[in-house]
């Protein structure tokens, strides 16, 4: 039985046709499942003081994989920031935000593989004198964002501390630990 005559269409055809769109469907569901998006940015701060700031490594990675501020969130070099593989922890990374700006949360994004572990984030106005704002453990083989939130104070260098890592070596030695990106934003009105 033709359903169209013009193109030949058989109630088979379109039931294979279909049948395949809905693979096709159940795959990209099953897909955004496994990889929900993160929480966004505060609804009202709405521009990363952190974008394309420098930043000072206390234990840089030769490798290339210093893209800490790029505005990327893809886990591969250079889009990705990693430390070097001295197993020497805490180590730290230090954004100059350029300015004091009065700032109130700091996203930052670990992915699946590493061994990231413990991140603490500290701020300052002179670049000696830090306070830490907050502190997360992040799960091994999970990419996760996480939100640091603290009430508005004045910061122009926001600070990562990689306190330890997990024992556990996945994809890469358990030294190096990753971040997708940091994003710093203003409070909220």
């Amino acid at each position: 039985m033709l359903i169209c005559p013009s193109s030949k269409l058989t109630v088979t055809k379109v039931a294979g046709l279909l049948c395949a769109s809905l693979l096709v469907c159940s795959a990209a569901a099953s897909l955004a499942e496994d990889k929900a998006p993160a929480p966004a940015p505060p609804a009202s701060a709405s521009v990363n003081l952190a974008l394309n700031k420098k930043f000072v490594s206390t234990s840089p990675n030769k490798y290339k994989w210093d893209g800490l501020t790029d505005g990327s969130w893809v886990p591969t070099a250079p889009t990705c920031y990693a430390t070097d593989q001295d197993d020497v922890f805490p180590k730290s990374v230090t954004i100059d935000l350029e300015k004091s700006s009065k700032i109130a949360s700091v996203v930052i994004g670990i992915p699946a593989f590493g061994t990231t572990k413990n991140v603490e984030v500290s701020i300052s106005t002179d670049g000696t004198t830090f306070k830490p704002v907050g502190t997360n453990q992040f799960e091994q083989r999970k990419e996760v964002k996480y939100t640091y939130s603290f009430p508005a104070a004045d910061a122009r260098y926001v600070r990562l501390t990689y306190k330890d890592h997990w024992d556990e070596q996945v994809n890469y030695p358990k030294e190096y630990v990753f971040t997708e990106e940091v994003e710093v934003y203003a409070p909220t009105k």
